[in-house]
């Protein structure tokens, strides 16, 4: 929730982007645990830093990378943010490596790289 309230242009209806969430909490070096700010579903809480901090580390930067060489150069420095498309497809996933590439047309989730 607190993503989708302080990340310019974002909303609960419509989204954002992940890299536009992540700038904003590099840029308060602070994120509220979802017990402290429950997601609502809706939009119009106001952006505050009030609530106890919850995020253990400090984001020292944000980049955007492209393709499959650019994400596994960024791997070798750690975890990465990564947008995908998740569709009816995917929910029949049980493990391994997923390879569709159809349903990544619109990036509607983001995922932790490791």
């Amino acid at each position: 929730q607190e993503t989708a309230d302080c990340t310019s242009g974002a909303t609960v209806a419509n989204g954002g982007y992940h890299n536009n969430a992540l700038t904003a909490i590099q840029r308060q070096q602070h994120l509220s645990s979802a017990a402290d700010v429950p997601f609502t579903y809706r939009d119009g809480r106001a952006c505050n830093a009030r609530d106890r901090n919850a995020l253990p580390f400090r984001i020292t930067s944000v980049r955007k990378v492209y393709g499959d060489n650019g994400l596994a150069a960024a791997l070798n420095a750690g975890p990465e943010a990564v947008g995908m498309g998740i569709d009816r497809k995917l929910s029949a996933y049980r493990g391994g490596v997923y390879t569709d590439r159809g349903s990544m047309r619109v990036q509607n989730h983001a995922v932790t790289a490791v």
